[in-house]
């Protein structure tokens, strides 16, 4: 229990360490964690809603939800797949259990999506989307993303320093999901074998919830946050099975 906590101290406080090293090699410093995010949202918004007039009435609160739930999930996958030879320095003159690695990384993306989503939050409630008691389910919908997260962080994070050439179909897997996340146009108006096809994307489901509940003051099916869940679940016992497997090995791998 002792050697748990001081693992689960050790994570929390380098990732404050990566945040104020961010935000150090910044003019902007911390300022850039806001505007990252929304100079991504305010580049498709001009896409799609100024150049493009696609969508109409909702849209842009369509659109900013896809892609604020999306960033997190993007941004956490893509860094941890680097984690241990970010870390590659220290793991080759101390021993670390490298699963918590991958764990710095999430944590640190996670304190970042903290504040984007409570300017979200805002955002939506100064634009006619306020509280409702459907946003009582949010700490679920959070939870379960998390988990997914996480699960696909230690799975990448393992794989990669395997097989380095495997992080060009891992960028490639992101965007393909990221297309078939439904961000740009509503899941529900597809029909036939197609939209059972796009379900199988957790993120589909994670963003068709999202939007029924922020959106549509509406709970989101408990069936689908389930699968979510198992699935993510699953992920994080393959790759922290894979991580413990060649933990004495990455060291040599990335160096």
């Amino acid at each position: 229990m002792r050697l748990r906590k001081r693992h689960a101290e050790l994570v929390y406080h380098c990732a404050l360490s990566d945040l104020k090293r961010d935000s150090d090699r910044a003019y902007l410093g911390m300022l850039w964690w806001v505007l990252d995010p929304l100079i991504y949202l305010c580049t498709f918004y001009l896409i799609f809603e100024v150049i493009m007039q696609r969508g109409g009435p909702g849209f842009i609160h369509f659109l900013l939800t896809g892609l604020v739930f999306w960033r997190w999930f993007d941004s956490s996958v893509r860094l941890s797949a680097m984690s241990i030879r970010k870390y590659k320095g220290i793991i080759s003159q101390v021993y670390l259990p490298k699963i918590l690695l991958p764990l710095i990384t999430v944590t640190s993306n996670l304190m970042k999506f903290s504040l984007v989503l409570v300017l979200f939050a805002l955002f939506l409630t100064l634009s006619g989307y306020p509280p409702g008691s459907s946003w009582l389910a949010a700490p679920l919908l959070l939870l379960t993303q998390f988990v997914l997260v996480v699960g696909a962080s230690l799975l990448v994070a393992a794989i990669i320093p395997l097989v380095p050439d495997l992080m060009q179909l891992v960028n490639y897997g992101m965007t393909l999901m990221f297309f078939m996340s439904g961000i740009f146009f509503d899941l529900d108006a597809v029909t036939g074998p197609l939209r059972s096809v796009l379900y199988l994307n957790p993120m589909a489901i994670m963003l068709n919830a999202w939007r029924d509940l922020l959106l549509g003051a509406s709970l989101p099916a408990l069936a689908d946050l389930g699968y979510v869940l198992g699935l993510g679940l699953v992920l994080t016992a393959l790759g922290a099975w894979l991580l413990n497997r060649f933990d004495l090995r990455y060291p040599r791998l990335v160096n």
